[in-house]
């Protein structure tokens, strides 16, 4: 739904020329039992839309990175 949201604002066509950045909670998330757990912000970021993934920066591996100073210095670099 958020990303979908951005339908709703006058952005410039060049917006939809670059990546963007989403920094939250690793995508990596735990199996327990059946279903999956993890925080909120990456269960979020692991459920974007195929079309969206061009443009989701850092991209899943980093995404998926537990600690969040080694995800922090992967985007970095």
């Amino acid at each position: 739904k958020q990303v979908l949201a951005i339908s709703n604002f006058d952005l410039p066509a060049d917006f939809f020329e670059t990546g963007i950045l989403m920094l939250g909670s690793s995508t990596d998330l735990v199996e327990n039992d059946d279903h999956l757990e993890g925080e909120i912000s990456g269960i979020s970021a692991s459920n974007i839309p195929s079309w969206f993934s061009g443009y989701y920066k850092p991209g899943k591996e980093i995404a998926q990175i537990d600690d969040w100073d080694e995800r922090v210095a992967k985007i970095a670099e």
